[in-house]
């Protein structure tokens, strides 16, 4: 999984967890690979109090893919990496249509063990591209800037068909390995706090996507 092009400043705080679900990838794709599950996984976050999902439209990936690390948060509608720094416009240089949701979200903080609770007002987008016929993989990108401190998130999230072993002798059914990464960048005086919290919100958001799905497709340990 590739991490993001360096135009922003370099990422000083990172996470990384995988999930494995008993499902393939068509079921759970809606929800963990479209906007129809972004609220409900936003709202996950423990420090999470609010969203509000925006409008949608689409930019292109240009001749990589929706994983490279390329930032999408900032294009004009309809544009290409390529033409963002001013290079071939072209569509057809193996481009992907990209679905861009955007949203913002309020996160509150505790701060001095409790005694204090910081609000802050996230602006972000969530990405995707349409799943080709017989694919067995897919990717997502998140990008969130907070407001007033600037502390920029960055996830890439591949969903990728498996096989699960779902024990007690039974035979092994289609799954979906989730598996996602987070680079983040915040001020030095921010960045112990931060990526304490973005550590644990992190692992305990993706602990609970199985709750998105049916009882028989309770979470597999990976």
């Amino acid at each position: 999984m590739s991490s993001p092009l360096p135009n922003l400043p370099k990422p000083n705080f990172f996470s990384n967890h995988i999930v494995t679900l008993p499902l393939p990838l068509h079921q759970t794709l809606p929800i963990l690979g479209t906007s129809e599950g972004h609220e409900r996984i936003c709202r996950l976050c423990k420090v999470c109090t609010g969203v509000e999902l925006l409008q949608q439209d689409t930019v292109y990936t240009g001749p990589g893919e929706l994983g490279d690390g390329t930032r999408f948060r900032t294009l004009n509608p309809g544009a290409t990496p390529a033409t963002a720094a001013g290079d071939n416009p072209d569509h057809g240089l193996g481009g992907k249509k990209v679905h861009r949701q955007h949203f913002t979200m309020t996160e509150t903080v505790p701060l001095l063990f409790g005694l204090i609770k910081s609000h802050v007002r996230l602006t972000g987008t969530y990405c995707w591209v349409d799943l080709e016929e017989g694919a067995t993989s897919a990717y997502t990108v998140y990008e969130s800037i907070a407001d007033g401190v600037g502390i920029t998130i960055w996830k890439l999230r591949f969903l990728e068909e498996v096989e699960v072993d779902v024990g007690e002798g039974r035979e092994k059914v289609k799954g979906t390995r989730v598996t996602e990464r987070v680079e983040g960048w915040a001020p030095t005086w921010a960045r112990p706090i931060t990526q304490y919290v973005c550590a644990n919100v992190h692992r305990e958001q993706m602990e609970k996507f199985y709750t998105f799905f049916p009882k028989d497709g309770d979470h597999v340990e990976s």
